[in-house]
């Protein structure tokens, strides 16, 4: 089993090569017609991140797209059943209360998930600190029992107090989109999500001196390849993924004096990531601790005018990301997690939290 468990993860890591082959920020530094967008510019990953990580959570609360997940308590010879696998091969759905050898027949499943996350950013010409609140709900289906099928609803809310202008940039919207996870052998399966996002957007700066408003559409695609390996009560489930996201703001003409003319704005970020979780079963609940890498291949560069004190931030493309949590399975088809993590990269630091609830029939 170790011998498996270490080629499972030499496998993610050689995937994971290939796909690389391919102090108190002052006020108003930065204050001139659309300077928010460099606040969108900055966030856009972090809150895409976050609303497929709502959505992952609700695959993973079936399938350990996202997150470990059992089907009832340990086997007869003390191994834990891992991860929504059935002994002869296949995804099985999680919640049940009995083990993936003596049921786990279910077929349907639906899911509620909500995710927040505080947002900062300490670089003076592009410092901002706010929340971002996003919700996904769910319904997946089995198809066979190597495929499962759903799609879901996501709801965002961001507000941003950007100090660089003196201003906020608070953004909402509504999304849809399908997902899938196709198991490919025993011990790897991949799962695919998209999306679609429309946006409204609000914006001031100079003390509210200057307003605008505008709407906008984002894209979002997520795909991931995951390996699930267990020993005795240890879960292991190594991942790597890539995320796409492609955001076009519209055109607008803020109100207020000095205010100017807007043009309209696309964001475009890919994103690498490589990590993984582990947990341990210990009866009904699994408590975890995971992390992955992140890198981003396309990003926007941010560039402050010529003139302007402090220059440009850093553009850096990497983060680690970090989470601790559980799950439990309450059964009568029921389970649920809880999750903290935190994002740590050049000149911005996040905190979040997420939750998921799911029933299976």
């Amino acid at each position: 089993m170790i011998r498996g468990l270490k080629s499972g993860w030499v496998v993610v890591g050689l995937c994971w090569a290939a796909l690389c082959s391919g102090a108190a920020p002052a006020l108003a530094a930065y204050n001139t017609a659309g300077s928010a967008a460099v606040a969108t510019q900055s966030t856009v990953s972090s809150i895409a991140s976050t609303t497929a990580g709502v959505v992952a959570g609700g695959i993973g609360s079936g399938i350990a797209g996202g997150a470990f997940t059992t089907v009832g308590s340990l086997t007869p010879n003390g191994n834990a059943n891992f991860a929504g696998v059935n002994p002869q091969g296949g995804l099985a759905f999680t919640g049940t209360g009995r083990s993936a050898g003596n049921g786990g027949n279910e077929r349907f499943g639906v899911w509620v998930n909500a995710g927040w996350e505080h947002l900062n950013n300490s670089f003076t010409n592009t410092a901002f600190s706010g929340n971002t609140w996003a919700g996904a709900l769910g319904a997946d289906f089995k198809v066979i029992d190597r495929v499962i099928v759903g799609a879901a609803l996501t709801g965002e809310d961001t507000k941003l107090g950007t100090r660089f202008n003196s201003g906020h940039l608070n953004t909402s919207g509504w999304g849809a989109g399908p997902y899938a996870a196709v198991e490919i052998t025993k011990n790897f399966f991949v799962d695919v999500t998209g999306l679609y996002q429309g946006l409204s957007n609000t914006t001031d700066r100079s003390s509210g001196a200057i307003t605008g408003s505008y709407h906008g559409y984002r894209w979002l695609g997520v795909a991931n390849l995951n390996g699930k390996f267990s020993e005795a009560n240890w879960l292991f489930l190594p991942q790597i993924g890539y995320l796409y996201v492609r955001e076009r703001d519209d055109a607008y003409r803020e109100s207020g004096v000095g205010g100017g003319a807007v043009a309209s704005n696309t964001i475009k970020v890919g994103q690498g990531r490589l990590g993984g979780k582990i947990g341990y079963q210990l009866n009904q609940v699994i408590p975890y601790v995971g992390g992955r890498w992140e890198h981003n291949f396309t990003q926007p560069t941010i560039t402050i005018p010529a003139g302007v004190a402090g220059g440009s931030p850093s553009n850096s493309r990497d983060a680690a990301f970090i989470q601790l949590g559980f799950l439990a399975n309450l059964g009568s088809g029921l389970s649920a997690s809880l999750e903290a993590n935190t994002r740590q990269k050049t000149d911005e630091s996040d905190y979040g939290i997420t939750g998921n609830i799911r029933y299976t029939f």
